[in-house]
């Protein structure tokens, strides 16, 4: 009996992370926590970001990336090295970095998520305007 109960109770589970998307979300979180970490970690700051933008259009040599953006020699490798380290970008020959499919996919990923929120923003504003709009006709209506 207790090998049933424990059946069920699995696919209970089942049942409700596929209907769920919050479930699998979670689970698929937790699954690439750690690739997650190191990615996020390697976006962490302005100047790699900036990196990843500027190897948007084409590879660019580390002469290039250091006059874009602006930072010591020192300073541009550690940076690349971090951003290498999360599969972001390749170093493909002497010099010369591109992004990778990987940080092409986590960009596009990014300005969705922020153009997304946007939109969001600007919409729950519109709303709270019509309600102080309708307030303020119903109030005035009542006097």
């Amino acid at each position: 009996m207790i090998k049933y109960l424990y059946t069920k109770k699995v696919k209970l589970t089942r049942i409700m992370s596929d209907d769920n998307p919050l479930i699998n979300l979670r689970e698929s979180l937790q699954r690439s926590f750690n690739e997650l970490m190191q990615v996020l970690k390697a976006l962490g700051t302005p100047n790699r970001l900036k990196i990843l933008i500027i190897l948007l259009e084409e590879p660019k040599t580390f002469q290039e990336l250091i006059d874009n953006v602006e930072i010591k020699r020192t300073a541009l490798s550690n940076h690349l090295s971090s951003l290498k380290d999360a599969s972001l970008v390749d170093k493909i020959h002497h010099g010369y970095y591109r992004l990778t499919q990987k940080g092409l996919e986590f960009l596009y990923a990014i300005d969705k998520a922020y153009q997304e929120s946007q939109t969001s923003d600007v919409l729950e504003n519109e709303v709270e305007q019509r309600k102080q709009l309708l307030d303020t006709f119903l109030h005035r209506r009542d006097d």
